[in-house]
Parts: C-alpha cells; sequence; structure tokens
C-alpha cells in the first residue's frame, strides 16, 4: 500500500483518483531493496473526469509512505517505511489492439458475465446482475461464488474483473460458479483454492462440484 500525492500539467487540483491517497501496487520484490510494481488510473473517474485528457501530458507522482509485507512476502512481517520518493514521467497516448468479446451469460443468482475486452496491458471482464436471470432457490446473490480459470487452468487472480495478462493464457477463460449456501461450503472453497500444492487439480475439482459454467474462447 503507497501513500501518494499526484499532479499533473494540465489540472489546477491534485490528481488522486476519487481524492483517495492510498494506492494498492501490484507487483513483487526483485530483491531485498527492490519492488517492481504498477496500479491502474481510470480518467473515468474525479478528477481526471472533469478535464479533457491531452494526448500527451506530464504526471508526478510522490509516495510518502508504504505499508505492506516486508521483501519475504510474510505477513506476520509487517512493514512501514516513511519517506519521500518522487517519480516524472511523460505520459502518451497510444492506439493500442484491443479485442472485445460479447458473452451475455448469467448464474442462477443472476450474475454474469457481459463481455471480455483484452488490451496489451490489462483484460477486462466485465460482470453483470440480471435479476430476470435469478432462479428459485438462488435469490442471495452469495448463495453462489465464482471462479475465473484461464485456458491452461491457472486461477486467474483479478480484482473485481481487471487483471493484467502477463502470465495467463488467454486462449480461453472459463468461468465456474459453485454452491455457497452457508459459510462452510464458501470456505472449503477459499482452502483450495489458496492451496498452491492444490493447483493441479484446481480444474478437475471445479469441474466436479460447479452447478455451471462459462467458456469464453478468446
Amino acid at each position: 500500500m503507497l501513500v501518494t500525492e499526484q499532479d499533473t500539467d494540465f489540472a489546477d487540483l491534485p490528481m488522486n483518483p476519487d481524492g483517495n491517497l492510498y494506492v494498492e501496487a501490484e507487483g513483487a520484490f526483485q530483491d531485498e531493496y527492490t519492488f517492481a510494481g504498477a496500479f491502474r488510473i481510470d480518467f473515468n473517474v474525479y478528477p481526471y473526469a472533469l478535464y479533457e485528457i491531452p494526448d500527451s501530458f506530464t504526471w508526478d507522482l510522490k509516495i510518502t509512505n508504504i505499508y505492506g509485507p516486508d521483501w519475504t512476502g510474510q505477513p506476520d512481517s509487517p512493514l512501514s517505511l516513511p519517506g519521500e520518493w518522487t517519480f516524472s514521467s511523460q505520459i502518451t497516448r497510444q492506439e493500442i489492439d484491443t479485442k472485445t468479446v460479447d458473452v451475455n451469460q448469467y448464474a442462477p443468482n443472476g450474475d454474469g458475465i457481459v463481455s471480455v475486452t483484452i488490451t496489451p496491458y490489462e483484460v477486462d471482464v466485465e460482470m453483470g446482475y440480471d435479476e430476470g436471470k435469478v432462479q428459485p432457490g438462488y435469490e442471495r446473490f452469495d448463495s453462489i461464488q465464482s471462479v475465473m480459470l484461464d485456458g491452461s487452468g491457472k486461477l486467474i487472480e483479478d480484482n473485481i474483473g481487471l487483471f493484467s495478462p502477463d502470465g495467463y493464457d488467454l486462449s480461453m477463460i472459463t468461468v465456474y460458479y459453485m454452491e455457497t449456501p452457508d459459510e462452510a461450503s464458501w470456505l472449503e472453497i477459499q482452502d483450495k483454492l489458496l492451496d498452491e500444492d492444490f493447483a493441479p487439480q484446481l480444474q478437475e475439482y471445479l469441474e466436479d462440484i460447479a452447478i455451471q459454467k462459462i467458456e469464453i474462447p478468446l
């Protein structure tokens, strides 16, 4: 977790999205002293939404504190690093290849996939809800849990449908829907998802317990 101050040369306001100073950076330690990571900025939210974004601009980032696990990655080794790190980057709009696949398929609780959009930098699985698709017995939205796997059966670690394409086989995305009528059933699935030793058997396990799956060829 980074505590940040963000500015641009085209705006007269601080440019932290939604005014939030805290940023989750996705990445990994390269060694004991070096972390390489990235985070996404949505130009459709405040304060960026107030401006017409130019084709090229300067973006300034100041990090004033870092919170998180230490370089070993152990959750019981908290790390807080106050300080000041400043970065300035020239941002230029690029025309990139974008592919969108319409899906519009839904699970018995009304949860579903509207579309999948792939760019060189991110994959956006647009999720939706259709009350008209809800079947008897699945009126509770949390009565079903969903899990996404890539074309090789690898668990996709997404943030509300967004994830980097790096490291994934995007020939196919399969979304599995499992019944979770109580906390115990939900925890049982979570245990399997978090068990790295179980990863080779994960797809077979999901095939056995899923009440529905959506296969999305890409």
